[in-house]
């Protein structure tokens, strides 16, 4: 139909320049916001009360970063998706960084989500077809990492696992996920860097959030910078506004699975939850001088918002209180094994703060430093003095570099061992040479070979075997010398998942036999790298003397306290177990130094090898035995029965 109607005209061409409705973060996702996935998640973004800042914040004119310190199963990763996201591609189109801790995650992060939140057919009803096609003019560029809009957003995925990060354009927009899985990068600290990309900017919003696994780790680090907000909810019984924290909830007894109000001590359910959300408020519980002494401010306004978020907060049935205190229980009960792994899952994924190991934290450098002063557990011995409870020499040796690399030499260390398998340090010695060269490690651990040590009260005892690290440069060397010491030298291999175990088939190496022929003769040993980790910390975390208990000596340096155990237990991304808990492993941090740590437990492997040559029922008595007879003054001329049977290769 056509009109010469002038203002319905220029009414309805006027509709295509209104500007949109000027909305702020939490209202442009109670309008707009959309969940995709699957079938059973799909639909209208809800926003439960205690998420509400995370939707304002990035509208708010003085907040420049967010951080939440969070646990599993609070919605933060969706909440990111269909509120930050969105609303700086859809409605406030920007350019926008993701960093993710490694590509295989971005890969991931893209196909499951911003693929399918802005598909033509099946994304969220106002991002459908936003996205362009990979191969159009806008979308030339358009890869699983980097994402192009038709409304001239920009969202670029990278790595903190890869130099690219660190040459990154500079970006307004900036999300981080899983900071605490980020790598240490070349160019220094990541949060330090980020604010200085984004210094340039106008108006720069940056929003990290992940699960802690440490202390002072990536993640708990950004939410110390911030003002450290804990959400205080009023509860039913009395009206006190108090937090919801795991002191509180019941773990045994008939009021298993709820909270004790700390005022009135009513036990709360937690079908409560939902009403005394609807009341809660975010508050920082530190004093007001020392939280402004730690925080970021601009013009004495704190521009670095922080909170920490963890299960009981949800209103899910898989958060429910009973079933936090059940996982409680069972981690707890584990963790008195021994197994430390379903505490520090519980303490990262349900309450959402990093946790290490007791016996971690006392194993430190520090924490041996007091061990070694304390003369009355017997440590502080002097140097090249052996206590008289040591029956047994052996000695680990760790092999560095070789063919004139950086850093080559030769770290030995040589422990003392006793009933009980109690350990003393007796000696440490750094040996700069090339192991790779030919005779230099026999030149250097021959020595060693022959040597005595001589007891307290006089007794000598002998070395009785010794572990070498094979692999590397210098593994020819190790196996020729291994093999010429067939009995007291065994040359070992850092994999398996045994704590030792003899290799099934003997390895090759250049003989000297046979014109340098290749010979056959040699087996080497595995030493599970995980499981003899976790025999070292828990040996470390013996704090008796007697069975099992590591003593050191005035002679155990500081160099050697900080590498005894310098390792780390860190989750590994995108691994789960096939009950669907996180996946954790041993790591080295980068700065960090361990062969001594590895020297100790190479010693404690050729112990091993010393056992499959003699009966352990009987090892210990035929070592005193022998060690009674090596005395001055031993009146015996007719040698011990006992040490008829004590073989050393």
């Amino acid at each position: 139909m056509i009109t010469r109607d002038v203002p319905s005209i220029a009414s309805s061409i006027a509709q295509f320049f209104k500007p949109r409705e000027k909305l702020n973060g939490l209202e442009y996702v109670e309008k707009f916001g959309y969940v995709t996935g699957s079938a059973l998640s799909q639909g209208k973004w809800h926003t439960r009360p205690y998420q509400e800042r995370w939707f304002t914040w990035f509208t708010d004119p003085i907040v420049e970063v967010f951080w939440c310190m969070k646990s599993a199963r609070i919605g933060w990763s969706r909440a990111i998706i269909v509120g930050f996201q969105q609303y700086h591609i859809e409605y406030k189109p920007s350019q926008i960084m993701g960093l993710f801790p490694t590509d295989t995650e971005i890969k991931k992060y893209a196909a499951e989500f911003i693929d399918k939140h802005y598909d033509k057919n099946s994304g969220a009803p106002c991002c459908r077809g936003l996205l362009s096609p990979s191969g159009s003019k806008t979308g030339e560029k358009n890869t699983y990492d980097y994402k192009v809009f038709k409304n001239g957003a920009v969202l670029d995925l990278a790595s903190a696992a890869t130099p690219r990060f660190g040459r990154m354009v500079e970006r307004s927009i900036i999300f981080l996920e899983e900071p605490s899985a980020y790598g240490a990068i070349r160019e220094g600290d990541i949060l330090k860097i980020l604010l200085k990309r984004a210094a340039t900017a106008p108006d720069p919003r940056i929003c990290g959030g992940g699960t802690p696994v440490e202390l002072f780790d990536y993640t708990h680090a950004g939410y110390l910078k911030g003002d450290q907000q804990h959400r205080y909810y009023p509860f039913p019984c009395c009206g006190h506004y108090q937090e919801l924290t795991m002191e509180k909830l019941v773990k045994e007894g008939q009021d298993y699975g709820k909270m004790r109000c700390e005022n009135c001590q009513t036990p709360i359910e937690h079908s409560s939850l939902p009403a005394m959300d609807r009341h809660a408020g975010w508050a920082c519980p530190l004093m007001v001088e020392h939280r402004r002494e730690n925080q970021v401010l601009r013009n004495g306004q704190v521009v670095w918002e922080s909170q920490h978020a963890w299960a009981a907060m949800s209103y899910e049935r898989g958060a429910a209180w009973p079933l936090i205190a059940e996982e409680y229980n069972d981690a707890l009960r584990e963790l008195r094994k021994g197994n430390s792994d379903p505490m520090l899952t519980f303490k990262n994924t349900v309450e959402g703060v990093p946790w290490q190991d007791e016996i971690v934290l006392k194993i430190g450098a520090e924490g041996l430093a007091k061990r070694r002063s304390d003369d009355k557990a017997g440590n502080d011995y002097e140097p090249n003095v052996v206590p008289n409870g040591v029956l047994l020499i052996t000695i680990g040796v760790d092999v560095q570099g070789g063919d004139d690399s950086l850093g080559q030499g030769l770290h030995i260390h040589v422990w003392g061992m006793g009933r009980g398998e109690e350990r003393w340090h007796l000696a440490q010695h750094v040996i700069d040479c090339d192991p790779a060269r030919k005779g230099v490690i026999a030149e250097m651990l021959d020595p060693f070979s022959t040597s005595t040590w001589r007891r307290e009260d006089g007794a000598e005892l002998p070395m009785t075997a010794g572990a070498v690290d094979d692999g590397g440069h210098a593994s020819e060397e190790v196996r020729r010398f291994c093999a010429a010491n067939t009995g007291r030298w065994i040359a070992c291999k850092g994999q398996g998942t045994e704590l030792f175990r003899k290799g099934t088939q003997p390895v090759g190496f250049k003989s000297k036999r046979k014109g340098g022929a290749q010979a056959k003769d040699l087996f080497l040993y595995n030493v599970g790298y995980e499981p003899s980790i976790v025999l070292w910390k828990n040996r470390l975390g013996v704090d008796q003397p007697g069975p099992g208990y590591v003593h050191l000596g005035q002679g155990t340096s500081d160099q050697t306290l900080s590498e005894l155990f310098p390792w780390k237990r860190v989750r590994v991304q995108g691994k789960l177990t096939k009950s669907g808990l996180p996946v954790y492993q041993w790591v080295r941090p980068s700065s960090a130094r361990d062969e001594a740590g590895d020297c100790a437990r190479l010693a404690y492997a050729a112990f091993q090898y010393v056992c499959t040559l003699n009966n352990p029922r009987h090892l210990w008595d035929r070592l005193e035995a022998r060690a009674l007879a090596s005395r001055p003054g031993a009146t015996s001329t007719e040698p011990s029965p006992l040490l008829k049977g004590l073989r050393f290769g």
